[in-house]
């Protein structure tokens, strides 16, 4: 089967911001090769579409950009796929059974990796498979299997593996190589060669499926700010109301004027005395311990000064904003600057 490839980034290069600025800090972040599908020739309007809709979505799944934007000439292309063995429940995550490509030259560095399927999209957004372009091809396809194995893919499950040259040639000193350096890792682990009827399978479901998978990931990304912004909405609001019962000069202000906030508790040594705010946020903690790390860190509430506090409230107030911006971001075609804070902890909340 012949197998096409489309760089977006000209395409892109007009509609696509710089992404993940907070994370990224400026760095540019480039769109990552995606094969041009069986059907692209159809009518101009639909592919229009078709590219607007990547541009809103492919920046999400790039993990591992590259300054590199020529295609290899001389390569070779790695194909990874863990299949059941037995029955095995999935994961939380729905990444029990990804699989992934590898691109890479005659100089064993990757170019480009990619998924095969709709758990692979998944899959390679975990933060430890960041930064693979560039590396040599034995260093990532370690980092590959050990995060599969990290992910509880491999239990009571095997590996299948294909290379082939750019010529769709198999390349047994290749698939030989790779194949020894798992198993120097695994010794236990089936792999095996995968069928040419397996891999087109995979090729044929990602040529047709991409843009799914990708509006699956974001409207996940969607329904988890959904849900997680009236959430902070109700923290927010009953902190800021018994502020103003407190303190007369709020009661013209809004929730998020945190000057105003500061110049009453930004320098406050006092204990905080307040025990409505101390109990909403304890009763908080306890009913959503899901958030305490990202912005509730709080452990003992006898030594909290009014300084404290205004620390405490700062954090809430930024992080529902925060929220509030990605919804309208998203509805707006864009990407939030937090992406990779939110696909962590949709999809990979206990890796700390």
């Amino acid at each position: 089967m012949n197998k096409f490839e489309k760089r977006l980034k000209d395409e892109l290069d007009s509609s696509t911001p710089d992404l993940k600025d907070k994370i990224k800090s400026q760095i540019e972040f480039p769109v990552a090769e995606k094969r041009k599908v069986k059907w692209q020739y159809v009518a101009t309007p639909i592919m229009a579409v078709m590219i607007l809709l990547i541009a809103i979505i492919t920046p999400i799944l790039v993990i591992n950009p590259s300054n590199n934007n020529l295609p290899v000439i001389n390569g070779y292309t790695l194909a990874i796929k863990v299949t059941n063995s037995s029955a095995v429940a999935q994961s939380a995550s729905q990444i029990n059974t990804p699989s992934v490509e590898v691109k890479y030259g005659t100089d064993d560095i990757v170019v480009g990796v990619y998924p095969l399927n709709q758990e692979g999209v998944v899959f390679l957004q975990s933060s430890r498979l960041k930064g693979l372009v560039g590396s040599n091809v034995e260093n990532v396809t370690r980092k590959i299997v050990n995060e599969l194995d990290f992910r509880g893919c491999l239990l009571n499950n095997s590996l299948k593996i294909s290379v082939k040259t750019n010529k769709g040639d198999f390349a047994k000193k290749q698939f030989d190589s790779i194949s020894a350096n798992i198993k120097a890792d695994f010794t236990s682990l089936e792999i095996s060669q995968m069928s040419e009827e397996e891999l087109d399978a995979l090729e044929e479901d990602i040529e047709e499926n991409i843009e799914k998978y990708y509006a699956l990931l974001k409207n996940e990304i969607k329904a988890y700010l959904e849900v997680k912004e009236p959430i902070l909405n109700n923290l927010v609001m009953g902190i800021f109301y018994e502020l103003q019962k407190e303190n007369t000069s709020l009661v013209d202000k809004e929730f998020f004027d945190l000057k105003s906030i500061k110049q009453i508790y930004g320098n406050d040594e006092e204990l905080f005395s307040n025990e409505v705010i101390i109990n909403i946020i304890k009763t908080f903690q306890q009913e959503h311990p899901e958030y305490n790390d990202d912005f509730l860190e709080i452990e003992d509430f006898l030594e909290l000064t009014g300084e404290d506090f205004y620390e405490i409230y700062d954090d809430i107030v930024k992080e529902y904003l925060e929220v509030k911006d990605a919804i309208n971001d998203i509805a707006n075609g864009k990407i939030p600057e937090d992406i990779d804070d939110m696909i962590e902890d949709i999809y990979f909340p206990d890796d700390d």
